[in-house]
């Protein structure tokens, strides 16, 4: 891991009560910009220190209830597959033991999530796709017209802070990989939601364009469809409490 730097970017924060442990990690990307003007990047209103109640880069104890869905690149459509199993789509059949694919099976842009709040969402290696040509953003929410629109519903809140609704990576060594596409906003909507866990999981794109870059070399594409395999920021959050985010490679990223 390299230098820790700037650990606030691609955060959007307002209104937020945020306990950010482990490592936040942003990769350099040359935005020709001079001193000071990160705070173009982050909005901060009325925030406010986290209860210092889990104070470790570590996943916050087993919630005491709650469902656990999975997510696997080689899952299967909500039509598919339960999303209560760790297991592939076995590649027939409806309602199967199987993971889903997509974050945006689970939470759809057009809503309601098919999560619910005290869940855990655990994530397998892999990469995954937010924003338009996903799986799953192929209905209401999600339109070409305007892509970077096609966000992620709002993680639902958790009961209790000691009942968060967790998005976590399966396995810390190998975090699973979040890449925004088509101009996406916002890899992660947390808009509203309070008791919430995220955490082991890189949020990225796979593109090296600024969006505002004074080169219009470097500068995203804006203008006309395809954009690219860019997004915007990485998390999005306003009125919310008892946020944890920890193990955490934020990097890239057009702002």
């Amino acid at each position: 891991m390299s230098e820790l730097h700037r650990p606030w970017a691609w955060l959007a924060l307002g209104g937020v009560a945020l306990l950010a442990t482990g490592y936040l990690h942003n990769g350099p990307r040359d935005t020709q910009s001079e001193p000071g003007t990160e705070a173009t990047r982050l909005a901060v209103a009325d925030a406010v220190a986290a209860p210092a109640t889990a104070a470790t880069g570590d996943p916050l104890p087993e919630p005491a209830a709650g469902q656990r869905y999975y997510l696997r690149p080689d899952g299967g459509s909500p039509a598919q597959c339960s999303g209560t199993a760790d297991a592939p789509y076995p590649g027939s059949g409806r309602q199967r033991a199987c993971a889903w694919q997509s974050l945006h099976q689970a939470l759809p842009a057009d809503g309601p999530a098919r999560i619910e709040g005290g869940d855990t969402l655990v994530l397998a290696p892999g990469e995954y796709m937010i924003g338009l040509g996903a799986p799953g953003t192929d209905h209401g929410g999600c339109d070409e017209e305007a892509p970077w629109d096609c966000q992620l519903a709002p993680v639902p809140s958790g009961p209790s802070a000691d009942r968060p609704t967790r998005i976590l990576g399966r396995d810390p060594a190998h975090p699973a990989v979040l890449w925004g596409n088509e101009r996406v906003s916002a890899m992660l909507n947390l808009n509203g939601s309070s008791n919430v866990e995220i955490g082991h999981l890189e949020i990225t794109d796979k593109s090296e364009c600024v969006e505002f870059h004074a080169t219009s070399a470097a500068r995203c594409k804006r203008d006309s469809a395809p954009y690219g395999k860019w997004a915007s920021s990485g998390i999005t959050a306003s009125n919310s409490r008892n946020v944890h985010l920890h193990d955490l490679d934020i990097h890239g990223l057009a702002n």
